[in-house]
């Protein structure tokens, strides 16, 4: 599995009132975890023993922003 990363930054408005900005990203390093070798070896397809598909999730990025009170 990739490794998750997040930036935060808090802007304290009031003693009570404050806004967050958040940034986070899934499986930073982008690392592939590929899926299962075709088995296909009855009809000896030309994709015999290829790795056609990947398990799991690409990177992915998300920005945040969130008032807390």
């Amino acid at each position: 599995m990739g490794s998750t990363r997040s930036l935060l930054k808090d802007f304290d408005f009031t003693e009570k009132l404050k806004l967050q900005l958040r940034a986070e990203a899934f499986n930073f390093a982008n690392l592939v975890n590929w899926g299962s070798p075709d088995a296909g070896y009855q009809d000896l397809t030309t994709t015999f023993g290829t790795i056609t598909t990947t398990a799991g999730n690409p990177r992915q990025m998300q920005v945040a922003l969130k008032l807390l009170f």
